[in-house]
């Protein structure tokens, strides 16, 4: 993504308020869009906060409705510049919140999980 743009969709997340950001964070880490439901328990937030928190994030522009129930960003480019910019910290432990949470997106990403997670694993390391 060009810097210029990876600023600007940086700065539309720094704007987001918590629930919004751990929102959108949890929809950069499995690389495939998702349901409001899992991107909420991803974030760790109930349904009322997650509403409000999805509504944010599509009202800024820095998600977008993908299907009847599936939510994700514009573009590779875009989830990419926002997976890149979590702590690897908040990365790992995002990814370690709960098994039923990664074994929904490894069925998700049908069959790019162990890419991902090798990934990930470099960048927790590092």
């Amino acid at each position: 993504m060009p810097r210029s743009l990876a600023e600007l969709l940086a700065a539309r997340v720094a704007r987001l308020g918590p629930d919004a950001a751990a929102l959108v964070n949890a929809a950069a880490v499995p690389a495939v869009p998702a349901t409001q439901s899992l991107l909420a328990e991803a974030a760790g937030l109930d349904e009322a906060r997650a509403d409000a928190a999805l509504l944010e994030a599509l009202g800024a522009v820095v998600l977008r409705r993908l299907g009847p129930d599936t939510y994700g960003f514009a573009h590779v480019l875009a989830r990419e510049a926002v997976h890149d910019g979590i702590p690897a910290a908040v990365l790992a432990r995002t990814l370690g919140i709960d098994i039923t949470v990664a074994v929904k997106w490894q069925r998700a990403a049908a069959g790019e999980w162990a890419a991902y997670a090798a990934e990930v694993s470099r960048r927790t390391t590092s």
